[in-house]
């Protein structure tokens, strides 16, 4: 199953170039933490960086074209082959971003696990278009800065 875990606005904004969140709120990177923790994660480069860490318990693959090795982290050229590579450790993808990983892989996700920050903030990343034709919601929860909805895909 290829799960897609993003925080957002309203507006879909999920980073600034060169900053990553453009927000900072404690108790949704704790929930988002608490999700993605002990999980195979996908993250493009730009996310690992800005995540500044492997994340411990899981696996970790960068999908990157660019040289280089990661410590902890499984590297690989394309989408593709990091689902592949997910795939060996178990089930579940979770994916964790950025922008264009979300493009790549929103097309065939399974479930879409989002916050929806209530403020909002400006940034030049966000999170794919989709259509809630093709999505059910399965759960929502008010927090006070955020709302986490889960989705699963219909059909």
């Amino acid at each position: 199953m290829i799960i897609l875990v993003a925080a957002m606005t309203r507006k879909r904004v999920i980073a600034r170039s060169g900053v990553g969140l453009p927000w900072n709120i404690g108790e949704e990177k704790r929930h988002y933490m608490d999700i993605i923790r002990g999980k195979t994660i996908v993250m493009g480069r730009k996310t690992f960086a800005e995540m500044r860490h492997p994340f411990a318990g899981g696996h970790d693959i960068v999908v990157t074209r660019a040289a280089g090795r990661f410590e902890n982290t499984d590297v690989c050229r394309t989408i593709d082959e990091a689902i592949a590579k997910a795939k060996e450790y178990g089930p579940d993808a979770y994916v964790i971003g950025g922008g264009q990983i979300f493009r790549q892989v929103i097309g065939f996700a399974d479930r879409m696990l989002l916050s929806y920050i209530k403020k909002e903030y400006s940034g030049d990343i966000f999170f794919p278009r989709f259509s809630m034709r093709d999505w059910k919601v399965d759960k929502e929860e008010d927090f006070s800065e955020f709302t986490y909805v889960e989705y699963s895909r219909r059909g």
